[in-house]
Formats: C-alpha cells, structure tokens, sequence
C-alpha cells in the first residue's frame, strides 16, 4: 500500500468505553473454536491487568513511523465486523495463539 492512511482504534472508538466492555464478560463475545477455548480466552482476558490492556488497547492496530507501516508491538489489533467492534489479541500458544472478542453490548 502506498497510499491510504492506517486507521486505529483510538481513531474510532472511546479507549476507556472499550476496555469497560472487555472487562464485563457479559459484554463480550468470544469467536473460538469450541466452548473450552473460548473460556480459557475469556479467563485470560478478564486476568490482564486495566492499565497493561489500556496500554494494548490505545496502541492497537498497524501504524506509520518513518514513513513505513509498523505492526503493533503488544500484537493488538481490531476491527469492525457489522457495527460492532472485534479486539483481537495475542494469548498463550496452548489457548491459541490470539483471541477475538467481540462487543455485543
């Protein structure tokens, strides 16, 4: 790509109101295989700590430095999927490599 812009997830959503969601298992959906991932993926969401998943969450996404596209560092993406925001995020090779959560609420 050489032109265009990158868009982030500061660029469309309220930090602090996403980070809420992802912290109220009700509000979230996890897109996994099967039930017994899709709870080891929750459990280790709801364990980050708010400032580290903060941190992660306001520097999601691919981003320009130098005049080169950079891939997040915390391995923090997201996505819109029908209206609805999809935070994807690196976990532990045994649950997955990287989980999806969606907002529902």
């Amino acid at each position: 790509m050489e032109k265009g812009s990158s868009i982030r997830l500061s660029d469309y959503a309220n930090i602090n109101d996403v980070l809420k969601k992802l912290k109220d298992s009700n509000n979230i959906k996890v897109l996994a295989k099967n039930d017994e991932l899709a709870e080891a993926q929750r459990n280790f969401l709801l364990n980050i700590e708010d400032d580290k998943l903060t941190h992660m969450l306001k520097n999601a996404d691919f981003y320009k430095s130098n005049g080169k596209i950079q891939s997040p560092k915390e391995g923090t993406y997201s996505y819109l999927d029908k209206d609805r925001i999809v935070i994807s995020v690196q976990v532990n090779h045994a649950i997955g490599d990287y989980g999806e959560f969606k907002l529902v609420n």
